[in-house]
């Protein structure tokens, strides 16, 4: 286990100089275990990734097995943070709670100009960071990105693929997810925390027409209701970056499929439960035990997972319909995402600092990326269709 050289408070401008282009915090936890496994397998001998975190006996069994050097790093210490950071010219993180361990990275990488990328799906945290440190971000060149996981790739790519084949002029879209998975402990962590904050209430960005609580959709034949989750503000953010793309009159909503009425409801019970729960001493304690951070399920679960959003797009009296749609969300397909976010933002430059939405900073590069990693972007009609 290596503890690099303290870099100077100063990191140097010229990222080509550091000795690593990627490096992985929390790579010995559930989901970073995955996403170094899929960087060995992918990322070929022209990436110089290393693997970050706490506990050195634990990244000692992952550079033996992968052969990527080791930093120990406590995110509770902002020198240690620092050490780390000044040595890459990248981050990709999945140390969570976000809004709990993860502000010292985001400020070590804003100033220290160092991408970053993590898979908060926690708009508190994103808001609070973009404030906090934007305008070190810009001035240092980095390029902060939040939720690079299945929250919210799927929907920030296949939004703007829909939003580039509509005529100019007002554009609606919206998406509706249907999915089957689990969850590991860190994820229960991360919604434990969100539940706690105040509720947010969005489920749509833009103006235009607001959607029902609940309907029933003919395109995917399920009921389906609206969800506030941080997707929706990373969409209206791509749209702000790129008016150009998106134009001056967008709206997006962001639905989820139902497993039928009667079971939806329970869900949505269920959730409001939980959000009562975790306000009630020792609430989120008890919540968590059913599913203790670092545990996760199975290779034998995740085989049988899958995820499918159905885009719908109008405008200029045409509609388009894109499905995007992969393996187990949650897991494999979020350290894909994740991975191939990092490589990417390894290789940006530095003329186009600040926080950036998965579109913003990368564009067709991260779709195509997904794609050839087996993702799908599949139009359901060759041509658009009339309204």
């Amino acid at each position: 286990m290596t503890n690099p050289p303290e870099p100077s408070v100063e990191a140097p401008k010229d990222r080509s100089s550091r000795p690593f282009d990627l490096v992985v915090l929390g790579a010995t936890g559930f989901t970073g275990k995955l996403v170094t496994q899929y960087l060995h397998e992918h990322a070929g001998p022209d990436l110089k990734w290393a693997v970050a975190g706490r506990d050195a006996s634990r990244l000692q069994d992952l550079t033996e097995r992968y052969g990527a050097p080791g930093l120990v790093v406590d995110v509770h210490n902002p020198e240690q943070v620092d050490t780390v950071v000044g040595q890459t010219r990248a981050v990709i993180t999945t140390v969570g709670p976000y809004l709990e361990l993860g502000r010292h990275v985001v400020a070590s990488c804003a100033r220290l100009g160092t991408h970053y990328a993590d898979l908060t799906g926690e708009s508190v945290f994103a808001d609070q960071c973009k404030k906090a440190f934007e305008a070190d971000a810009r001035r240092s060149g980095a390029r902060i990105l939040h939720a690079c996981g299945f929250e919210a790739v799927p929907t920030d790519l296949g939004v703007h693929e829909v939003v580039k084949r509509l005529p100019e002029g007002p554009r609606f879209v919206y998406g509706m997810l249907q999915s089957h998975g689990s969850f590991s402990g860190g994820t229960l962590a991360s919604a434990l925390g969100i539940f706690a904050q105040p509720r947010h209430r969005s489920s749509g960005s833009g103006g235009g027409k607001r959607p029902p609580k609940l309907r029933y959709d003919e395109t995917v034949r399920r009921w389906v209701a609206p969800v506030p989750l941080i997707d929706i503000s990373v969409i209206r953010s791509s749209a702000q970056r790129l008016p150009e793309v998106y134009g001056d009159d967008f709206t997006y909503h962001h639905l989820m499929c139902l497993p039928g009425l009667v079971r939806g409801v329970g869900l949505g019970a269920s959730v409001a439960a939980a959000h009562l729960l975790v306000r009630v001493p020792g609430g989120r304690k008890l919540i968590q035990s059913f599913r203790p951070q670092g545990t996760g399920p199975s290779k034998e679960k995740r085989a049988k997972s899958w995820f499918r959003y159905t885009f719908v797009g109008e405008g200029g009296g045409q509609r388009v319909t894109l499905r995007v749609s992969g393996a187990d969300p949650g897991y494999d397909e979020t350290a894909k995402m994740l991975a191939e976010t990092g490589r990417l933002l390894a290789a940006c430059d530095d003329r186009d600092g600040g926080f950036h939405t998965p579109v913003s900073a990368l564009g067709d590069a991260l779709r195509e990326r997904l794609e050839a990693q087996g993702i799908g972007f599949d139009w359901v009609d060759s041509d658009p269709q009339p309204v």
